[in-house]
């Protein structure tokens, strides 16, 4: 019953003196196994040795106090930056702070990046509205509502991008349409002979709810708030508005939310037709004053945060020398959220890349290491890391593909040996290259990419993640981490490399 060997585990922080003794009966059970196979108790990557740069979702530095990423809300391009939670990483839950510009007052709540990516107000009505989402889904009224003189049409909606016709006439004919770049500054009032634009006095933010009134009084149209007050300009028109559908104005899907809808054919004040639109079943769009029920077409989904999406302005560095990565360009911004939930496999960089405030690796310094956790999407899977940022012969870059999709021809850096590994999933990848020698690992097994390589010289004076230089080739792919060394580490790899695996 006594312990009958004591077992060192090697990979361990203190470098192979972690022991343990076992007993037979832990060794049958095979505990000692599972302790050897176990997590090792490794020490933070950037902490083995002076890193050059350091991006990750996670704190990967005991002594970095800074934050994680700074984002972009995209409906109303509010920017915020992201602290680690108590886990030291960044989750929905984690804080947000130091917001660049002033929310409106539907946001003074948030605390945390799902609140602040879907604010409470919106979140109260998950799984209670039903979401259209642009193709082949509307409700249909039973009877077409013709409003030829004076009316009120009010109705409760959220969009998340311009020229959304949520409701008017089913094919043809009639809708209103809200509109504008950045906000909506403005809606299009289609009726079944014109149109008109009606200018609202202060924009108003896309992803998040409004309720507005459409009304036709002595044949001028306006958008008024639910107090009746006007908000916007004035224009004539006395032609026929026509309506029959929501989600879909004169054969256009809508991508969006809306409820509420209240019709006053002849704006005595008294309401002709009602319509709650709490779901997605054929109830939910009963007429709760008249007899024109709605049917819903298609198998719209419940609301539940879709279209509200975040991106990446800042990725800090954690290194300490404050190496960011940054994208002012809002449409080259990499995607962090969308739907209301940050990415499981981290930031996507298929539309968007970032660019360094220097170079994070330097290949002309003779010895660097890099380690990153990826995902590629596709066979065609662009640039983890370029050593450049503007155009201009040829720049160091690592994991570059040029075709076939991290395959045998594959070429991890200019003049460098070829990927002889196809890389599938997410996966740990690392390279280290002491001046002359070049090793590629996947999951910790070394690949064939293995050889002498030789370097350029940078083209510019930064460094691009996610891309080669200037966004040219974009990954297509998303990114978790990346951790570079101005020096070979080829000795601490292991510690590294499992450090990084314990996490992900």
């Amino acid at each position: 019953i006594g312990n009958v060997v004591n077992v060192r585990r090697s990979g361990d922080a203190d470098g192979f003196t972690n022991e343990r003794e076992f007993t037979p009966a832990q060794i049958e059970s095979g505990e000692l196994e599972d302790w050897v196979n176990g997590k090792l108790e490794t020490t933070l990557p950037a902490d083995v040795d002076t890193a050059a740069a350091a991006y990750s979702l996670r704190k990967v530095r005991n002594a970095y106090s800074g934050d994680a990423v700074q984002i972009r809300r995209t409906s109303d391009n509010v920017e915020v930056n992201v602290a680690f939670d108590s886990n030291g990483e960044v989750s929905d839950s984690s804080a947000i702070s130091n917001v660049t510009e002033s929310p409106d007052a539907g946001d003074t709540t948030a605390t945390t990046l799902g609140d602040f990516i879907v604010p409470p107000s919106i979140q109260a009505l998950y799984n209670q509205r039903v979401y259209f989402n642009g193709s082949n889904q509307n409700v249909v009224l039973g009877s077409q509502i013709d409003m030829t003189g004076d009316f009120s049409l009010q109705y409760s909606f959220i969009v998340s991008e311009t020229n959304q016709q949520i409701i008017g006439r089913n094919t043809t004919g009639s809708y209103i349409r809200a509109f504008g770049s950045g906000s909506i500054t403005a809606f299009r009032v289609q009726t079944e002979g014109g149109a008109v634009n009606l200018t609202l006095l202060s924009s108003i933010n896309y992803n998040e709810a409004h309720t507005i009134k459409l009304k036709r009084i002595s044949g001028s149209f306006g958008i008024y708030d639910e107090s009746d007050v006007l908000i916007s300009d004035t224009a004539s028109n006395s032609d026929t508005f026509a309506l029959g559908s929501f989600g879909r104005g004169r054969g256009t899907y809508a991508k969006g939310v809306i409820w509420n809808i209240r019709v006053d054919t002849d704006n005595d004040g008294t309401t002709d037709h009602s319509y709650n639109g709490y779901g997605n079943t054929l109830s939910d769009w009963e007429d709760q004053v008249g007899s024109n029920d709605g049917t819903v077409n298609g198998s719209p989904a419940l609301f539940t945060g879709q279209d509200f999406e975040a991106t990446v302005v800042t990725w800090y560095d954690q290194s300490g020398n404050g190496n960011d990565a940054t994208q002012d360009t809002t449409g080259s911004q990499p995607k962090i959220a969308e739907n209301g939930s940050l990415l499981a496999d981290g930031i996507e960089f298929i539309t968007g890349y970032l660019v360094t405030t220097s170079y994070i690796v330097e290949l002309s310094q003779n010895n660097a290491s890099v380690f990153s956790v990826a995902k590629p999407n596709a066979s065609t899977s662009g640039f983890i890391l370029s050593e450049a940022d503007t155009a201009g012969g040829s720049s160091n870059f690592i994991l570059g593909d040029a075709a076939g999709g991290f395959s045998s021809n594959s070429v991890l850096w200019v003049n460098g040996p070829t990927f002889g590994t196809k890389v599938s999933g997410e996966s740990l990848m690392a390279f280290t290259y002491d001046g002359t020698n070049f090793q590629a690992y996947v999951n910790g097994a070394a690949s064939g990419a293995s050889g002498t390589a030789t370097v350029n010289a940078e083209v510019g004076n930064k460094s691009t993640i996610g891309a080669n230089y200037l966004g040219s080739t974009i990954f297509n792919g998303s990114i978790k981490e990346i951790i570079t060394y101005k020096s070979d580490q080829s000795a601490n790899r292991f510690k590294i490399e499992s450090n990084i695996n314990n996490h992900y």
